[in-house]
């Protein structure tokens, strides 16, 4: 694919895309053991779930930027162009860089594909792979992975990292990751690390106590929402979402962030609650409240209830499961308060 405004060749890359995945590590660990490992280089944040992964990590990009580090984030999908799914310091990866990394991926793979271990690579194995590569030559300070689909399995769980989150846990992906909350927790269970910091979203309690057993297990220190950190929305407008927010490492205070939906303010304390847990393992000062505020009221994270009209009033929301349905629907009910709106709801195959 080549557009006007991003001449990226992704021919080749294309030809990786799959309808129908094996997942494994294998693949993956082997293209980057030909790379030199450049993940272990990675000083990485893991951030899993079914809904919310995408708010949370713009949030905690912004925290973590507010204290003057360089941060690397890697999303996927794109929502417009390919670049934008790996960034640094909110800044899209170049289309020179990433067309170096694109012919440099493509002319290793031309003479390492024949090899079995290669059979069945996908696209976003690939990408996954561009993404520690570049981070790595940039000597971050943090870098932050959202794993694609589940966890244990996905192509981003090759890392070391230095915190695991996971976000929430609905029914998605069932033919994949299993067909109950259980089944699902434990495949997302799977980016925890021995001994390694873990922090949890609002969780229903059966998906709550299968993550807990695992991180128990692992020895991961659990911090989790509601035992060990505390979110209160106090108001919600089209300019954002007001809450207080308490947790042993911080006094209770009241917060702005510049996201609509009630959901958010649940994604900004989750993301307060990771600054906060990393920054004390590390021997960081936490950042200030008034720091914390400053940082809320700057996070841009396109596609989820955004106004892209005002007269007509037109939103656009990612959206694509019951999990992420409800708080949608939900909080429109709260913002502008009519019963019926025109709903648009295109989707690329079966959901729930």
């Amino acid at each position: 694919m080549k557009t006007k405004e991003h001449q990226l060749d992704l021919r080749w890359l294309e030809a990786y895309r799959s309808q129908d995945p094996h997942f494994g590590l294998e693949r993956m660990e082997a293209l980057l053991a030909l790379r030199g490992n450049p993940h272990l280089d990675c000083r990485v944040i893991h951030i899993a779930g079914t809904n919310g992964k995408g708010s949370t990590i713009a949030t905690l990009s912004q925290l973590l930027r507010q204290s003057g580090l360089r941060v690397g984030v890697f999303t996927s999908p794109y929502l417009i162009h390919y670049n934008d799914q790996i960034t640094i310091n909110g800044e899209a990866i170049s289309d020179q860089d990433l067309q170096t990394y694109l012919d440099s991926y493509q002319q290793l793979l031309q003479a390492e594909e024949s090899k079995a271990v290669f059979q069945g690579l996908t696209e976003f194995e690939v990408m996954t792979a561009f993404a520690y590569d570049y981070f790595a030559h940039e000597e971050l300070d943090y870098v932050i992975m959202e794993v694609g689909m589940g966890g244990r399995l996905d192509s981003t769980n090759v890392c070391q990292p230095v915190l695991t989150a996971i976000t929430s846990i609905g029914l998605d992906h069932v033919a994949l990751l299993g067909p109950d909350l259980a089944s699902i927790a434990r495949e997302k269970a799977g980016i925890i690390k021995p001994g390694i910091p873990l922090v949890l979203g609002k969780l229903e309690a059966e998906a709550s106590q299968v993550i807990e057993d695992i991180a128990i297990q692992e020895q991961a220190p659990i911090t989790a929402y509601d035992r060990d950190y505390q979110v209160e929305l106090e108001a919600s407008c089209l300019s954002g979402q007001s809450f207080s927010y308490h947790s042993s490492k911080r006094e209770t205070a009241s917060y702005q962030v510049a996201l609509l939906g009630h959901h958010q303010a649940r994604n900004a304390a989750l993301a307060i609650s990771i600054c906060d847990v990393l920054f004390e393992r590390e021997g960081r000062e936490l950042l200030s409240r008034e720091l914390v505020d400053e940082a809320l009221h700057q996070v841009v994270w396109p596609g989820r209830m955004e106004v892209v009209s005002q007269n007509p009033m037109i939103l656009l929301d990612g959206a694509h499961n019951p999990h992420a349905v409800a708080p949608l629907i939900a909080s429109l009910r709260e913002l502008f308060q009519v019963k019926k709106r025109p709903f648009f709801l295109p989707a690329s195959g079966p959901k729930p």
